[in-house]
């Protein structure tokens, strides 16, 4: 999943098992990987403040690659 051409088809928010990762918050993408569609599960709280910047309603899909800089995961 890291550092290739993902399609972000959409994504939700939501309460995380592991409150004591991150933000306690999940960020579930919906993604297309060479033609498959997949479900990413992940508590980085960049890539939820990233996210969220995208309109949900007309602003999806769009193509990003998820790279990690330092110790954070980013949109590229």
């Amino acid at each position: 999943v890291f550092n290739q051409k993902i399609i972000i088809h959409g994504y939700t928010i939501e309460d995380s098992d592991y409150k004591e990762k991150g933000n306690g918050k999940r960020l579930t993408l919906h993604v297309e990987i060479d033609n498959v569609r997949r479900i990413i599960w992940t508590n980085s709280v960049e890539l939820q403040k990233e996210i969220m910047q995208i309109p949900k309603e007309d602003g999806f899909p769009i193509t990003a690659t998820i790279v990690k800089k330092n110790k954070q995961f980013l949109f590229t």
